[in-house]
């Protein structure tokens, strides 16, 4: 069991030196902030939207306890 596991411990550690292993530690750097920075850009109009559809529920939500309170 714990051959099985150690093998493929092992196999995965040889794949990301094999990726990685020829890139230095800045291109690392800069491909993972290009990532999030293009992750970011890509959602960030839902991000908005989001945003913008909180702040009308928060208003209709104050305006139907004002209504409310009014009623009373």
């Amino acid at each position: 069991m714990w051959g099985v596991i150690f093998q493929s411990h092992l196999c995965t550690v040889q794949f990301v030196e094999k990726m990685f292993g020829r890139l230095t530690l800045p291109q690392l750097l800069f491909a993972s902030i290009l990532g999030i920075a293009g992750g970011i850009y890509i959602y960030q109009p839902i991000f908005e939207q989001y945003s913008r559809d909180r702040k009308e529920l928060k208003e209709k939500l104050k305006l139907a306890q004002e209504s409310e309170e009014k009623k009373s």
